[in-house]
């Protein structure tokens, strides 16, 4: 089954997805690298001995200082590029100290609430979940930013190894954790292309854009062979049954034809020749920010979803399964596997048909066009890529829903399809910590079964009481008097660490929310008679038949 690689293989409430954990109140720095093992000399590879105050290399003798807990691997740089200035960034980091870490977030970025989401939203892993790890894995962060991606992945696994190369933002993910009282994260400074990391140690490894960016810090070199090292250095360090997440832009992405703008604020750039978009990024009044590293102003961020897979197959990582990322791959709410033509082709329609969303002129009609193509899934904006050495990874997690499928297969006497080939969909929102997976059969798109995931400690009241209303919601829909609702049948639930999954059959129909749009409470009394009832959006969409 592939659940995220072959799997045999604006304003929502910031601070929803975020550990219930009160501030600690000392000002003693996070010591999350007391007991590092995976860290290497720069010069000679060796494993290096650590203490509190430096790194040594017992082959060489080099020494790397740690300074506040963490092992400073790079200079600091002596031109900063980020999403605010370094001035303002060490002011973040400052109010980060001197109080509650998310409400210094909410108040620096009050005018940019897209920049403050991205540093809050824990949902920008939400691809986690559906990867099988648990208390025993190890995850590398590379590029971590302000630390949203570390802090989700450290509620799944039980080590984290994060790597930023600014100083002030390791810092304020150091202030961050310290006041969630993480520490099995260990934080690490150092440039991406220098990572003082020991190979074949890590269940996982993320870089969530840093393709382009890795390759932005190392002008002097050509792109792809920047690219392909990158990624030989990342295939290195993951281990033989682990996985590789890459989020990147696609050069050739349909959403030019919506803003035409890309990152760098150019227009139509990455459709250009990389010669031309060098001379426009050189010259043009409208670029926003560049890597500041990048002295010689080159344009080097070309490459496309089937550039990529072609480089990590090159690198090493050849098994990769691909899903188009909505709205972003640094907002992946939600995954649509670029194999199911047919899912893509109707989130897209979705999308289309949400007022706001799109333009309603001729855009709007190419872009309707464009849904019936079959390229499409070539044209997509953003992608998320789940990569792998070999085929064949099992997890925990494959194991339980084979075998809730296995059942589902037995009772309504048909075929599920090979379990090893289940494609899966998630939707999930912004600061939430929970997500609806939709698994399907990869040839007909046929839908075989719904998963529930929550995101909390499993012996918590508040995880308690979902539980509780998805039983008395399920039980007060299955006596109801209306023909027009059917409820999907049960297949139990597990957990794996803090991550707990409820599976259901799926039920024929229409989704209500395609009905009635967003007001579910108006639409659910007017088909049933009954109030909506606290929890009812935990229960997997309401379909009604067709």
């Amino acid at each position: 089954m592939r659940l995220g690689t072959p799997f045999a293989n604006h304003s929502a409430p910031a601070g929803m997805f975020l550990s219930k954990t009160p501030m600690l109140q000392d000002r003693e720095a996070l010591v999350a690298n007391a007991s590092v093992s995976l860290l290497k000399c720069l010069k000679c590879d060796a494993r290096l001995d650590d203490n509190q105050e430096r790194c040594v290399c017992p082959r060489c003798g080099a020494e790397f200082p740690v300074v506040n807990g963490v092992p400073r691997f790079s200079e600091s740089p002596t031109s900063y590029w980020g999403e605010t200035s370094r001035e303002e960034a060490r002011k973040l980091l400052e109010a980060a100290r001197n109080g509650p870490w998310a409400e210094a977030v909410r108040s620096h970025f009050a005018e940019e609430t897209d920049v403050a989401l991205s540093v809050l939203d824990l949902q920008r892993a939400s691809w986690a979940t559906m990867l099988g790890f648990d208390k025993r894995s190890v995850a590398l962060d590379i590029g971590s930013g302000y630390g949203a991606i570390t802090h989700s992945l450290s509620h799944l696994v039980g080590k984290v190894y994060s790597v930023e190369a600014i100083p002030e933002r390791i810092e304020f993910t150091q202030e961050r954790l310290r006041q969630e009282g993480i520490r099995h994260v260990h934080l690490i400074q150092a440039s991406v292309t220098a990572l003082p990391l020991v190979e074949n140690s890590f269940d996982l490894v993320v870089t969530n854009g840093i393709p382009g960016g890795g390759a932005d810090s190392d002008s002097g070199r050509d792109l792809r062979r920047a690219h392909l090292t990158f990624l030989r250095t990342i295939c290195g360090l993951v281990k033989d049954d682990g996985v590789v997440v890459i989020g990147i832009e696609n050069r050739f992405g349909w959403d030019l034809l919506h803003r035409a703008i890309e990152y760098l604020g150019l227009l139509y750039s990455s459709l250009s020749q990389r010669s031309l978009a060098s001379f426009m990024l050189r010259h043009s009044s409208r670029v926003r920010r560049y890597p500041e590293l990048n002295r010689k102003r080159e344009y080097r961020t070309h490459i496309s979803e089937q550039g990529c897979r072609m480089l990590l197959a090159e690198a090493g990582l050849p098994y990769v399964s691909s899903y188009w990322a909505v709205p972003s791959y640094e907002q992946p709410y939600s995954l649509i596997p670029v194999t199911m033509p047919l899912w893509i082709r109707e989130h897209f329609l979705d999308l289309i048909d949400t007022p706001g969303n799109w333009p309603r002129q001729w855009r709007g009609r190419l872009l309707r066009a464009v849904a019936s193509l079959r390229c499409m899934s070539r044209a997509l904006p953003e992608f998320v890529l789940v990569a792998s050495k070999m085929p064949g990874r099992r997890t925990r997690l494959q194991s339980c829903v084979e075998e809730r499928l296995t059942q589902l297969s037995d009772r309504s006497n048909g075929c599920t399809g090979n379990s090893q080939s289940i494609e899966w969909e998630l939707h999930t929102h912004s600061c939430s910590p929970k997500s609806i997976v939709r698994l399907g059969h990869p040839t007909s798109g046929r839908t075989l079964a719904y998963i529930k995931i929550n995101v909390e400690d499993a012996n918590s009241a508040a995880h308690q009481a979902v539980l509780e209303s998805r039983v008395s919601i399920r039980a007060s829909l299955g006596t109801a008097a209306s023909r027009n609702i059917r409820v999907p049948q049960a297949y139990g639930t597990f957990s794996i660490g803090n991550a707990s999954y409820w599976m259901e059959a799926p039920a024929l129909g229409k989704k209500l929310s395609n009905l009635w749009g967003k007001n579910y409470q108006t639409c659910f009394i007017r088909v049933t008679g009954l109030p909506m009832q606290k929890g009812l959006k935990t229960i997997s969409p309401v379909f009604f038949p067709l």
